[in-house]
């Protein structure tokens, strides 16, 4: 009886190894991809020398591959061995800092008696508004004038600035005093940006300590007042101000965006008055879209649309105005229209023709998309080549910690750099237009049995083994 119970269990446990070696080989014959099974490929030309290499991707690929997550890829050596490679992440908003600008500033005068906003200014401008000279109503030979502001020009800068460094002469090896900075777009009406800040500049032992920079919230104002409260050297009496001898302006640190790759194309006009047709002939990871209209002084509200194919519904991407004006010999086009990101082939152009419309001709669309890079491992031989466009092929990109070690995303690895060159065919067109491969298909249904086979045998294999075991007498009974 224990005899025959034995062979039971081993006659299970080989079915069971019998059918995981069938589960096995279709997962292996499905994982095998070689360059052959790509429709194209861009040969990979490597600079310098290294183990791992970055390379930029192609327009070719977007408009070759045939998912829109760039699934189907693969990086293979000259043997047509793939080797690991990874998507780098996006390029993020970098901050820039532009560089100082220097500043015309006037002194101002008044009594000591007077304080700097009783001052009455005669201003002269240039004809963009820039001053030439201050004169205050205090005269030059006045005894009891004295130095008791500093006005400064900031009408120059277009971009708001967020600092002031300023200089001084200096005989004595200490200095010291605060002062209010205060702005203003017309000379008469004043806001504070600083109600007391301090300049200082110290030297002791071979050593410097200064602090002759003023910071404050990012501003436009066109002028600033520099006004002395007191000052204390070993060489000028209480509170004696002295005469700048250079301002600074730094302007307010900016956050830049990456550059974008840009694709143009022209409309197609739809059956539908104010429709245009857009076809990028790929799948980008649009962002950014411009309009680019066909005739000037034109201004129109639009909608934007998309899908991926003819058979989808169009989503709504964004609602705007653009506009196309002529202005003192100056061309002023509206800006870019951020979207959110898809790789949506087809576009759509809606403008409501009882507006105005558009005018004659037909508008052209540019998409713009952040350039994406791949590293990957220069393993064997090259040249190395990026193949793309399957039906079949599963995605292989691996994080990039893993093909990159020490990869962090606040600092950059430098990488070898590489260079695509023009697209060749490997399976080409037989590829894309492969039908389904019922072999594949019913390997993958002998996997699906195979896992619901397993599933039921080790149920009734868990049932046996818990069975409780009947006395002897009763089981041989039961056997006759």
């Amino acid at each position: 009886m224990k005899c025959q119970r034995m062979k039971r269990q081993r006659m299970k446990r080989q079915t069971l190894k019998l059918w995981l070696a069938g589960l096995l080989f279709p997962s292996m014959c499905l994982a095998a991809n070689v360059p052959q099974d790509f429709a194209f490929a861009v040969p990979v030309e490597l600079h310098g020398e290294g183990a791992l290499y970055e390379v930029a991707i192609p327009a070719s690929i977007y408009q070759g591959a045939l998912q829109p997550d760039l699934a189907d890829i693969r990086v293979f050596n000259n043997a047509g061995e793939p080797v690991a490679f990874a998507f780098e992440p996006l390029p993020q908003k970098q901050a820039t800092r532009s560089l100082p600008v220097t500043l015309p500033s006037f002194p101002l005068y008044a009594g000591r008696d007077r304080d700097v906003s009783d001052v009455q200014l005669r201003v002269d401008r240039s004809r963009t508004g820039t001053i030439l000279s201050v004169r205050s109503e205090t005269r030059a030979h006045d005894p009891k004038r004295t130095l008791t502001a500093v006005l400064i020009d900031a009408s120059a800068l277009r971009e708001p600035y967020a600092a002031l460094e300023l200089d001084w002469p200096q005989k004595s090896a200490s200095f010291a005093a605060n002062v209010r900075l205060d702005a203003s777009d017309d000379l008469r009406t004043w806001s504070t940006l600083a109600a007391r800040a301090p300049l200082l500049r110290a030297e002791y032992g071979g050593r410097r300590l200064e602090q002759r920079t003023i910071e404050f919230q990012p501003q436009t104002a066109k002028y600033l007042r520099v006004t002395w409260l007191g000052s204390h050297s070993a060489d000028t009496a209480p509170d004696e101000p002295v005469a700048f001898t250079q301002v600074t302006a730094r302007t307010a640190d900016r956050m830049v965006e990456s550059t974008r790759n840009w694709r143009e194309v022209a409309a197609t006009k739809d059956e539908r008055a104010g429709d245009y047709l857009f076809d990028l002939s790929g799948q980008f990871p649009v962002d950014r879209v411009r309009i680019v209209l066909p005739e000037d002084n034109t201004v129109a509200p639009i909608q934007l649309l998309s899908r991926n194919d003819a058979n989808q519904i169009w989503r709504a991407r964004s609602t705007t105005v653009v506009y196309r004006l002529s202005r003192n010999g100056q061309q002023i086009t509206s800006p870019d229209v951020a979207v959110p990101t898809t790789s949506d082939r087809y576009w759509l152009l809606r403008v409501d023709p009882n507006n105005g419309g558009i005018g004659t001709g037909t508008p052209r669309l540019e998409a713009g998309w952040l350039p994406r890079k791949i590293a990957f491992a220069a393993r064997g031989r090259g040249p190395f080549q990026i193949a793309y466009g399957s039906n079949v092929a599963a995605s292989a990109a691996l994080p990039i910690e893993t093909v990159v070690p020490g990869w962090r995303s606040d600092q950059q690895i430098v990488l070898a750099k590489a260079e695509t060159l023009p697209e060749r065919l490997l399976g080409g067109e037989a590829v894309l237009q492969r039908r389904p491969d019922y072999k594949v298909w019913s390997l993958w249904t002998a996997l699906v049995l195979g896992v619901a086979l397993l599933a039921w045998m080790a149920w009734g294999l868990t049932r046996q083994m818990h069975k409780p075991t009947s006395p002897e007498g009763k089981d041989s009974g039961a056997e006759q």
